[in-house]
């Protein structure tokens, strides 16, 4: 009671004794009070927030590519959700405030939604591991609702099947296969680029590009039909969110590729034999 007055709590719970002693009841033969306004009002269910049930509590990203953490909560009231990393016990947001130093994580949360998200930019291997979303409220003791989510970042990359240093005979059909390992879903996309500039079909007649499926998993094809020598060079895959891998082509005129290649890795050889001599030398000379 209030300065004399009833509180509308009060005021309800008196209704519901009036209407269990006397038997009042609708003209549909049912109770006045609800039982819905006598739990939210006089139990005071909607005093205790709770977790909405949640199946994404397991989140896998790339490197690089910004991952989101959704936590939803119902019955929050003028409490706040905050985001813990369990590693190291870091506060990293309460409410939509950053706790942490580290500016890649925000809290994100719009007006009349009960969810209240994690954002990670730039995420890193080492930020893997499990993450916590909590909320603190008062029932006789403080308590303290937990929900913990686990974050994977992987370190997806390129690869292109075959050797580095690929020679070819002019006029020779060139296949180069790129398929991506460690990620959490298909790239949205996989470029080629010749040095700096990407490949299309545009670039000359004879080019094609393919997209695969091999053992559940995308491969980007480049094709060259009747190789030149102008198509020697540099060849990059490049898959969205994944780190690149390259090859380097030659298409030789008239001498075989595998003699080539041979005379190509003497000379390399040769090289790093005079190279080595040298620095024999020079180290035999600092202690003379």
């Amino acid at each position: 009671m209030i300065g004399g007055y009833l509180s509308s709590v009060e005021t309800i719970t008196l209704v519901v004794i009036l209407c269990a002693t006397y038997g009042i009841q609708d003209t549909n033969g049912g109770s006045l009070v609800s039982d819905s306004i006598y739990k939210d009002n006089v139990i005071g269910v909607n005093d205790v927030p709770s977790f909405i049930n949640s199946s994404e509590t397991s989140v896998v990203t790339s490197v690089g590519q910004t991952a989101y953490l959704h936590c939803g909560v119902s019955h929050l009231s003028d409490r706040q959700v905050s985001w813990i990393r369990s590693r190291d016990l870091t506060i990293l947001t309460i409410g939509l405030e950053r706790y942490t130093r580290d500016r890649r994580f925000t809290a994100v949360h719009a007006d009349g939604h009960e969810f209240w998200g994690l954002k990670i930019v730039d995420p890193q291997v080492e930020d893997s591991g499990m993450y916590e979303c909590q909320v603190s409220y008062h029932d006789d003791m403080e308590k303290k609702l937990k929900l913990p989510f686990q974050l994977t970042v992987l370190e997806s990359r390129a690869r292109i099947l075959g050797n580095r240093d690929l020679y070819m005979k002019e006029g020779s059909l060139v296949e180069l296969e790129c398929g991506v390992e460690n990620v959490p879903a298909p790239p949205a996309y996989i470029y080629w680029y010749k040095k700096d500039e990407v490949i299309s079909y545009t670039n000359r007649p004879g080019i094609h590009l393919s997209i695969l499926e091999q053992n559940n998993s995308l491969v980007s094809k480049l094709t060259i039909e009747s190789a030149r020598p102008d198509d020697s060079g540099n060849y990059t895959c490049a898959p969205a969110n994944a780190l690149t891998d390259s090859v380097l082509l030659h298409v030789v005129i008239g001498e075989k590729p595998e003699e080539l290649k041979k005379n190509a890795n003497s000379s390399s050889e040769a090289r790093s034999a005079v190279f080595l001599c040298l620095v024999s030398l020079a180290a035999s000379a600092m202690f003379l």
